[in-house]
């Protein structure tokens, strides 16, 4: 046998360029006692946390192999769960960064994760249709519900009652008894894919959003407890209202379609998420605006009932009469309860977002953006019209497109790497970025010796000679007709472009 050689095995040093990966969600997290300040968001296999008041990475969650594909804070704001694309779950300790437990229960990707109010229970959902409950504490399995027949998109624990409800692809949401392990309800009004649901005024109301411009609301109530009360028929007047629930079934707990929230934004529901405090929602579509929508409390919605019949009586009798047979305009409804806010405008389709709301009626909107972008947005809910101000936006620490080139410096202390809209010098061994340079479609990019210059060939021909130190273009050659493909440096400088013509 013949004497063999060994190779030394090359292993992955790091990964930058990364701001949030846009298959995984963005969540407030609590660092240091400080709410609001802190956001959580996926970057390829690992979880970076940002602090978004300096801009700069606070703690990096290293992940191995498997790719980040959602996460999810606990409601004691110390601990962060994540769900993998080979099926794994892991809780993550903020303030050490270790891994706390390592859930597998899933043949492939996670796609929604949910934890129950006390932190307790944490539900998860994949492709392979399955929701798997677990126990933190004892860091075990507690039951599989298997049911739906498409990817589960959506997991949410009712914090007065044992119920999971779950949404998925196959238009259906189900609620699921965790003290019997079985599914008692399924709606099935809907008629496309359903992508998400928030929960909203203490469980009073089930929100849901799927394909159309139009956000369903369900009133959750105890059908026994309605019976005591003697409660006349609930109706509402916002759009699609006749429409009826059927409340057959053995489990007190009931649900009744109350209306419709229309959306101004185009295409289906990309995400929507509801605040702690389950006053207010966020959702947005294929579009470039975040939409929200208040709650209001049962005494501002009273008020808002009381103002609006004040106002339709006084135009009864200075107008032509109007016809108020119907009953519904004397009863509270989601026009009274729900206030629309001001939508935040945005310069790119977002991918998704969280809500928190601070003392004050303050909230703060985390986004990320399609572009390898995060920005942070607030608004005063309690102020009527306001306007939502960008607070800050992280941007400089990733490329907005595809790289198309990248090169080392002649020491190896830099990389200098080009995309369809700049070029980035980093530095190697922190992997921050140093210098940001505009310019057009980079598909070729070299270091000139003394590395002090860089060469960048563009798309449509042009060559540039970059100052490092300064971070400007010296000088834009019209080098070729068509893409610039690659550099060699010679002495008298060779470059080659698509047509095999050397210069």
């Amino acid at each position: 046998m013949g004497l063999t050689k060994e190779y030394l095995r090359y292993v992955p040093a790091g990964n930058f360029n990364i701001i949030a990966s846009q298959g995984c969600n963005v969540v407030f997290v609590t660092l240091e006692g400080q709410e609001g300040r802190y956001v959580a968001v996926g970057a390829c296999e690992h979880i970076i946390i940002w602090d978004l008041r300096l801009g700069e990475k606070a703690q990096v969650l290293t992940g191995e192999k498997a790719v980040v594909t959602s996460i999810c804070a606990s409601p004691n704001k110390r601990h962060l769960a994540a769900g993998y694309s080979d099926g794994s779950v892991k809780v993550y300790d903020l303030k050490s960064g270790d891994v706390l437990n390592i859930f597998q229960g899933h043949k492939s990707e996670v796609t929604a994760l949910g934890y129950d109010s006390y932190g307790h229970k944490l539900a998860s959902g994949a492709k392979d249709t399955d929701v798997v409950v677990w126990d933190t504490v004892a860091e075990a399995g507690l039951c599989r519900l298997s049911g739906h027949n498409g990817v589960i998109t959506q997991l949410q624990f009712m914090s007065q009652k044992p119920v999971l409800i779950s949404s998925s692809k196959d238009t259906l949401i189900k609620f699921w008894d965790l003290e019997t392990n079985h599914c008692f309800k399924t709606l099935t009004g809907h008629l496309t894919e359903v992508w998400s649901i928030a929960l909203v005024k203490n469980d009073q109301y089930l929100v849901t959003g799927c394909g159309d411009g139009e956000l369903r609301v369900f009133k959750i109530y105890d059908k026994e407890e309605e019976a005591k009360n003697t409660l006349e028929h609930i109706t509402a007047t916002l759009e699609l209202i006749n429409m009826e629930e059927d409340i057959e079934g053995t489990h007190p707990l009931q649900t009744l379609k109350v209306g419709s929230l229309l959306r101004g934004g185009r295409g289906r529901v990309i995400s929507m998420f509801c605040d702690a405090s389950g006053q207010i929602i966020g959702c947005h579509g294929t579009d470039m605006q975040i939409e929200l929508f208040h709650f209001l409390s049962d005494e501002e919605a009273k008020a808002r009932m009381k103002k609006r019949i004040k106002k339709q009586k006084k135009k009864e009798t200075t107008e032509e009469p109007m016809d108020t047979s119907d009953p519904a305009d004397r009863q509270l409804g989601l026009k009274d309860e729900v206030r629309r806010l001001t939508p935040i405008k945005l310069n790119t389709k977002p991918k998704s977002l969280h809500l928190v709301l601070g003392n004050g009626g303050e909230l703060r909107v985390a986004i990320t953006l399609s572009n390898n972008s995060l920005e942070l947005h607030t608004l005063r809910s309690t102020v009527k019209d306001a306007i939502p101000v960008c607070l800050r936006t992280i941007a400089s620490q990733g490329h907005h497109s595809e790289v198309r080139a990248v090169c080392f410096s002649s020491d190896n202390l830099a990389i200098a790497s080009g995309s369809g809209e700049a070029v980035k010098l980093w530095n190697r061994s922190s992997q921050a970025c140093l210098r940001t340079v505009e310019t057009g479609y980079v598909v070729s990019i070299s270091f000139v010796p003394g590395d002090r210059h860089l060469l960048a060939g563009l798309k449509d021909g042009k060559l540039l000679i970059i100052d490092i130190s300064v971070g400007d273009i010296l000088e834009e050659i019209p080098a070729h007709d068509g893409e610039l493909w690659s550099i060699c440096l010679t002495p008298d400088l060779v470059s080659n472009h698509m047509y095999e013509v050397v210069q």
